[in-house]
Parts: C-alpha cells; sequence; structure tokens
C-alpha cells in the first residue's frame, strides 16, 4: 500500500509542477506580448502593475489602461479620432509633444489631472470619462500622491518577478 500512495503522491507533485510552470509560462507569455502592444519594456509593465495593486488598485486595469492610451494616442496622431485629440489638448497635451509622450508618460500626465479634483465623486467621473471603465479600477492611485505612487513603482521595480529575459523563457516553457 505505501508504494502505491508514493506513486500517486509523486504523479500529483509532478502534476502540480507541471500546472505551475505552465501558468508561470502562460502569464509571462500574456505580460511580453501586452508590453510589446504598448510599446514598453516588460520589466517596467510588471513594475506599474505592481505597482497599481500596492496602491489598492488593478494591475490589470493599468495594463488595460496604458494598453488603451497607446492605441488612443496612434488613432489621434493618424487623425482618426478627432475628439480624443480634443480632450488631450483640454488636458494641456498638444499634437507635437503627445508624438514624444509615451502611454506610461501620458497616464502620469492624466493621473496628475484626476489627483488636482478634490471632491471624490468628481474624480471618479473624470477617471471614467478620461480612461473609460480601467479608470473605476485606477480610481485608488488618484487617491494618492504622484511622490506615493512613484514609491510604489519603484517598490513594484524591486520586487518585480518578470524581465525581459524571464519573458521570453516563459515562452519557451510556455511552447515546450
Amino acid at each position: 500500500l505505501v508504494p502505491e500512495i508514493g506513486v500517486l503522491t509523486g504523479a500529483a507533485s509532478i502534476a502540480s509542477v507541471y500546472k505551475l510552470a505552465s501558468a508561470w509560462g502562460q502569464g509571462g507569455t500574456n505580460l511580453r506580448t501586452s508590453s510589446r502592444s504598448i510599446g514598453i519594456d516588460v520589466g517596467r509593465h510588471a513594475a506599474l502593475r505592481n505597482a497599481a495593486e500596492l496602491s489598492g488598485a488593478s494591475a490589470d486595469a493599468m495594463s488595460g489602461t496604458l494598453d488603451d492610451l497607446s492605441k488612443q494616442k496612434w488613432r489621434i496622431l493618424g487623425g482618426f479620432d478627432p475628439a480624443g485629440a480634443a480632450q488631450f489638448q483640454a488636458l494641456g497635451i498638444s499634437m507635437e509633444e503627445l508624438k514624444k509622450l509615451s502611454p506610461e508618460q501620458i497616464f502620469q500626465r492624466i493621473a496628475e489631472k484626476i489627483r488636482g479634483i478634490k471632491d471624490p465623486a468628481a474624480q471618479a467621473i473624470a477617471a471614467i470619462d478620461l480612461l473609460g471603465e480601467n479608470g473605476k479600477s485606477l480610481i485608488p492611485i488618484f487617491q494618492q500622491s504622484a511622490k506615493a505612487f512613484e514609491d510604489n513603482v519603484k517598490a513594484g521595480q524591486r520586487h518585480s518577478t518578470f524581465t525581459k529575459d524571464m519573458a521570453d523563457a516563459a515562452d519557451r516553457l510556455r511552447k515546450a
């Protein structure tokens, strides 16, 4: 009976390790893919996701917002989103400046404007109007100071579990 239990326990352990490795591989692949589509370094993207969670916000909403801002920038600069262009100009971001800003920098500018709103209800409305549904999940970031969020980004960088090399390795493991 003991050998049979040992075999079953060993098989269960191997299955668990495989499942864990597969999940890690898929997570790394997803992070690498979304980082590429946003145009951001994998490590920086992971740090921003971590910072969002440290702030009490959603990591997925942070990724979604950066992706949306990247797409919106492309649409505005391509002339496909005049309303978005007007919205950015109202935020004090010119089209020349928009060309030079990364999605993270655009997010920081928007966050600065939302932090300047003192009424929490108005802050929530602005977050949703400017960032869509993801904005609602990022409200905790806007309710803290820029320095507090930057401290969370630094902590997120220190404790980041993914670098570009690790994301590439995770993708190779997923494909194996």
